[in-house]
C-alpha cells in the first residue's frame, strides 16, 4: 500500500515540477520576445488551467469525434465509417427522437427555473433582512453596514 501511495506522490511531485518549469519557461520566452513583464507573469499563470484545458476537456471532445466516425469496439482499432454511424442514428433508431424530445423538454424546463431560483436566492441574500449573514469582529450580528 505505501509504495503506490509513494509512487503517486512522486508522480504528482514531477508533474508540478514540469508544470512550475513550463510557466517558467513560458515567462522568459515572452519577456525575450518583448512582453511586458505584467503580461508575461499573466500568461506563465494561465498555463497549467490551460493545460489542465487541454488535457481534461479538448482531448476528449476531439477524441470522441473521432471515434464517433469510426467503427469501433474497444477489441478492435478503430476502422473509419465517416457518418454511416449518425446516419444511423438518425434513420434507423427508433428512439433516438422520443430521447431527443425529452432532453429538449427538460433542457428547456431546468434551466429557466434553475436561473430564477438562482437569481432569487440572490436577491433575497442581498436585502438587509436581520440574521442574513454572520459577521464576526466588533460588530454586533445583524448590526447593518454602514
Amino acid at each position: 500500500m505505501i509504495e503506490w501511495y509513494t509512487s503517486t506522490f512522486t508522480h504528482y511531485i514531477v508533474v508540478a515540477i514540469a508544470i512550475g518549469g513550463a510557466m517558467l519557461v513560458v515567462y522568459r520566452v515572452l519577456r525575450a520576445v518583448g512582453v511586458r513583464r505584467e503580461a508575461a507573469t499573466g500568461f506563465a499563470f494561465i498555463l497549467p488551467w490551460f493545460l489542465g484545458f487541454l488535457i481534461w476537456n479538448l482531448v476528449p471532445v476531439v477524441t470522441s469525434l473521432y471515434l464517433s466516425l469510426t467503427d469501433y469496439d474497444v477489441l478492435q482499432p478503430p476502422t473509419f465509417v465517416g457518418l454511416a454511424n449518425y446516419e444511423r442514428l438518425f434513420t434507423a433508431d427508433p428512439e433516438f427522437w422520443p430521447s431527443f424530445r425529452l432532453t429538449m423538454f427538460y433542457t428547456f424546463l431546468t434551466v429557466p427555473l434553475g436561473l430564477l431560483g438562482s437569481i432569487g436566492a440572490a436577491t433575497l441574500l442581498n436585502q438587509g433582512v436581520r440574521g442574513v449573514g454572520l459577521q464576526l469582529g466588533r460588530r454586533r450580528l445583524g448590526e447593518r453596514l454602514p
